[in-house]
């Protein structure tokens, strides 16, 4: 059907599930339209504020970037990009100093995102993997429990 409408008024307040079920065919659903509803919920987890900043990095040089990590973070995800789309690597490395995860850049973009296993200060190097100075620019943003 095209443009259907149902409204469900007097509903009380609290928690309501809107169900479709599939009885016969293919069903395609093109969008569904809210009017008059609210909600007071709120997520159990959502993005943290993004750090960033631009380094220039000499040739076969590197530049390391801390991610201060509380008990309230369960991930982090850090992304690096290079300028003209230059080659660099990121290393990142947990509180304990063991190295947790790597990632090479495609077209100049490196990113990182992975949980956080332990509270502390994880370190991320970003290497230069050129024969000349390149500009990074990078972003850490932290998943936060709420």
């Amino acid at each position: 059907m095209f443009g259907e409408s149902v409204a469900y008024d007097g509903l009380a307040a609290g928690m309501h599930t809107l169900e479709l079920r599939n009885v016969k065919g293919t069903v395609y659903i093109d969008k569904f339209t809210l009017k008059n509803g609210s909600s007071n919920a709120s997520p159990t987890s959502g993005p943290g504020a993004t750090a960033g900043s631009t380094n220039t990095i000499s040739a076969a040089q590197n530049v390391v970037k801390s991610v201060n990590v509380d008990s309230n973070t369960s991930a982090i995800a850090f992304m690096a990009e290079s300028s003209s789309g230059l080659p660099i690597r990121l290393i990142m490395v947990d509180p304990s100093g063991a190295i947790v995860k790597t990632a090479e850049a495609v077209n100049g973009v490196a990113v990182i995102e992975m949980p956080t296993t332990q509270t502390g200060t994880y370190l991320v190097k970003v290497v230069n993997l050129n024969l000349g100075p390149v500009q990074v620019f990078t972003a850490a943003t932290p998943l936060l429990n709420r």
